[in-house]
């Protein structure tokens, strides 16, 4: 679950879970397609239940001012 989410030249987005699943951020340029695309560079880290996951912003994968829509994928390692 997404709690919180900021953008400015970098994504922050901060979501409940466990250290004990992998975390990849992934976005979608089209909801019409099931395209989602996996962010090739970010950081994540855990602390009281809450996965941090820091990334670029998606333009090179979605065109300037196109919209940009993310999720979190979180699954046992």
């Amino acid at each position: 679950k997404i709690v919180y989410i900021v953008v400015s030249n970098n994504v922050v987005i901060q979501s409940t879970g466990t250290n004990t699943w992998g975390v990849t951020p992934m976005c979608n340029c089209d909801l019409t397609t099931t395209n989602w695309v996996a962010i090739p560079a970010f950081t994540n880290t855990f602390a009281g239940g809450t996965n941090t996951t820091t990334f670029p912003r998606p333009d090179p994968i979605c065109v300037l001012n196109q919209p940009a829509f993310f999720r979190i994928r979180q699954q046992f390692p």
